[in-house]
């Protein structure tokens, strides 16, 4: 692959992340490999190279998206373990390691189906939450608490719109009772809420946080004025890596407003420390800080 290619991909999960979320973009990824892999039509010898370099490339993404890191990786290892580059023709290979992969994304989907329904329970009667990422599962947990009769209120912390609008007709569409507040305005509403909800791309081995741009400083504002922060993720959203190699992508723009022409720069996401953090919830419950330090050794 070369490197405009490249770039074009990193630049569809970054939009991908961006309207749809960590959990929506790995199972999007893996489906179009399943896709890929059932309709590959090239020399035998070429296949296992051809997969490589695609894996290569996916696991050198700007970001870094944890999941779907981890899932191509243990992918990988039944592959070695069950040697299918070693088939004897390219059909067998393709259907054999297009199974894996679906396997492997059937892991992802129960993770997040225990995620959401652990939850949901975080959810109490007469909760203001207070939402600012994108993030599928904490969407769903909403529907679940309300499907289970729990009265609450969500306040939508509104980002650039394009990412909010998608919040918003999730709401609408399960018929969610929620106020739009701006990002900037999080101080005058912070003691109304009983709790915020963050979501994030990967849990790092130097115990930080990967969230979306803003995450930080609302996480900050709700620690001093000391509302619980829940971050809900994935056991697959912890990485070996730490957080200065999580490959943060770096935009530089040429802009011209009211006349005014200048460079920006921004960024995909940023870093939280887990000292922000309240109360860190995987599909397998709650997580001290013994057990996140002994899940990112592992």
């Amino acid at each position: 692959m070369n490197g405009q290619d490249r770039e074009i991909l990193y630049g569809l999960f970054r939009d991908h992340l961006h309207v749809r979320g960590t959990s929506q973009t790995t199972r999007i990824a893996l489906q179009s490999l399943i896709t890929s892999l059932r309709q590959l039509r090239c020399p035998f010898q070429d296949i296992r190279g051809q997969f490589e370099a695609l894996t290569h490339t996916i696991k050198n993404g700007e970001p870094r998206i944890a999941p779907l890191i981890n899932l191509i990786v243990s992918c990988e290892k039944e592959f070695a373990e069950r040697k299918i580059f070693e088939k004897s023709t390219g059909e067998q290979v393709a259907a054999d390691a297009a199974r894996i992969v679906e396997d492997h994304m059937q892991r992802l989907e129960e993770t997040t189906r225990r995620l959401v329904q652990i939850g949901g329970d975080c959810i109490k009667k007469g909760d203001v939450i207070m939402i600012h990422s994108f993030s599928r599962p904490i969407l769903q947990m909403f529907s679940d608490a309300k499907n289970r009769g729990t009265d609450f209120v969500i306040l939508i912390l509104r980002q650039a719109f394009v990412k909010t609008k998608q919040v918003i007709k999730y709401m609408e569409s399960e018929h969610l009772t929620y106020t739009v507040i701006p990002e900037y305005n999080v101080s005058h509403f912070v003691d109304k809420a009983t709790k915020l909800f963050l979501g994030a791309i990967a849990i790092t081995a130097d115990g930080k946080a990967l969230c979306s741009m803003g995450s930080s400083g609302i996480a900050s504002i709700a620690h001093i004025a000391g509302l619980p922060v829940y971050l809900f993720v994935t056991s697959l959203k912890f990485s070996s890596e730490r957080s200065t190699e999580q490959h943060i992508h770096e935009k530089t723009e040429q802009l011209m407003e009211g006349g005014v022409a200048f460079t920006q720069i921004s960024h995909s996401h940023e870093i939280i420390d887990l000292e922000l953090i309240t109360h860190l919830i995987t599909e397998e419950g709650e997580m001290d800080c013994e057990r996140v330090n002994s899940a990112l050794a592992s």
